[in-house]
């Protein structure tokens, strides 16, 4: 076969075919128009329409594997879920518990069963049932995450870390809100380094997370002012605007880059800051009592014995002994 090409000038046609081309193809700067906010996104899992990928393997399959059977399990899950939603809680307990023991692998009845104990306060009894989970299907995400979301929650930082060091789930690796988990474990124990190591990850798969942004912002805070470093002081600024731009009804950036402008003796930002965090959570109740302190420091007191009245009607309850000392001596120094 003779090739005609050598024989033509093809410029002219290529030019034509990489115009068609760039004209056809978006530019990688669009996003989508409708964004999932950090308050849907957290909606929608809790709902359980965000998961995921399982990958739980199985080598052989048998009747018990059958949807017809699976599909009882699955419904007597929800329905016992939806029992401790109707305020009955003990049956909802003891339908999850029968699934279990009946079926070892139906991995959200762990979760339900989970859910259920920390909702009530049973945080011990509700780690233990997901770990009873993880044990019995160690490659399961679903279960690990929720696992390690109730650990930071307890408080069992150096338990996250381990159980991050054995796992060798895939799904670790490239999804940010284990990273960020990852990050505040770190964070809580004092290695700001490794939790900064950690959101970088993060954010480096998924640049559009504030939740990532704000916890870097509380590294980079808490490390400058450990260190003493005004340039690694001055990086918070930067993730805590960003966190704030992503979703501006976030109030927990405010709060942080309120304390960053205090520190940087800006008392005016500050104040707009504490003002944003209580518009966008009036029931924010450490921006409110730092939004009180601004202005009995600056000497507007009148806008001080405000705020601190209103506290008062809210959180004085709740208070312990110490803590309402405390108080009544700011009040005191608000009414001179």
């Amino acid at each position: 076969l003779k090739n005609l090409a050598m024989e033509k000038k093809l410029d002219r046609y290529r030019k034509q075919l990489e115009k068609i081309i760039s004209d056809q193809t978006p530019p990688e700067k669009i996003t989508a128009k409708q964004k999932v906010d950090r308050e849907t996104r957290e909606k929608l899992r809790s709902l359980g329409y965000i998961s995921s990928i399982q990958v739980t393997k199985k080598e052989n399959f048998g009747a018990q594997d059958d949807v017809k059977v699976l599909l009882p399990y699955s419904n007597k899950t929800d329905e016992a879920w939806d029992l401790y939603k109707e305020g009955k809680e003990d049956e909802g307990i003891k339908l999850l518990t029968e699934i279990i023991e009946e079926r070892k692998d139906i991995d959200m009845a762990y979760k339900r069963l989970a859910a259920i104990y920390d909702e009530t306060g049973r945080k011990e009894e509700a780690l233990e049932i997901l770990e009873q989970g993880l044990n019995t299907l160690p490659s399961n995400y679903e279960i690990f995450q929720d696992y390690v979301k109730m650990l930071v929650s307890a408080g069992q930082h150096d338990k996250v870390i381990s159980t991050f060091e054995k796992m060798s789930l895939r799904e670790v690796e490239f999804n940010p809100e284990a990273w960020n988990n990852l990050g505040i474990a770190y964070a809580k124990k004092g290695d700001l380094k490794e939790a900064i190591k950690a959101y970088e990850i993060g954010l480096s798969l998924d640049s559009r997370y504030p939740e990532l942004y704000n916890n870097m912002a509380n590294a980079y805070f808490s490390l400058g002012l450990q260190t003493r470093d005004s340039y690694v002081f001055q990086n918070c600024f930067e993730y805590y605007k960003k966190a704030i731009e992503l979703d501006p009804k976030y109030p927990a950036p405010y709060l942080g880059l309120g304390h960053a402008y205090r520190e940087a003796g800006n008392m005016e930002g500050a104040i707009y800051c504490w003002e944003k965090a209580l518009e966008a959570d009036p029931n924010f109740s450490q921006a409110h009592m730092d939004l009180a302190m601004a202005y009995l420091n600056t000497g507007n007191k009148v806008k001080a014995c405000e705020l601190l009245n209103e506290y008062k009607k809210k959180y004085y309850h709740l208070m312990t002994p110490a803590e309402k000392a405390r108080f009544d001596d700011i009040m005191k120094k608000c009414q001179k």
